[in-house]
């Protein structure tokens, strides 16, 4: 699954860069469209894999330091 959301972002850099070197208005922003059709499926498998994924620990809180007489010794 991350190997298609892989894919789907690099087809978007491609089509991008396509877009970027075409002349043709037409055709930018028939690349520019599906550009973003490939973007929005990579990241809405990103998204899934996420929502799989056991969430990750949160850090400890840390107490604020205290100064002056009420910091511990």
């Amino acid at each position: 699954m991350l190997e298609q959301a892989l894919k789907h972002l690099q087809y978007a850099m491609i089509l991008r860069d396509c877009a970027a070197q075409s002349r043709d208005p037409a055709a930018r922003q028939l690349f520019t469209t599906v550009a973003s059709l490939h973007e929005m499926r990579g990241r809405a498998l990103i998204g899934r894999l996420r929502a799989r994924a056991p969430a990750a620990p949160r850090p400890a809180e840390r107490r604020p330091w205290r100064f002056g007489r009420s910091a511990p010794r």
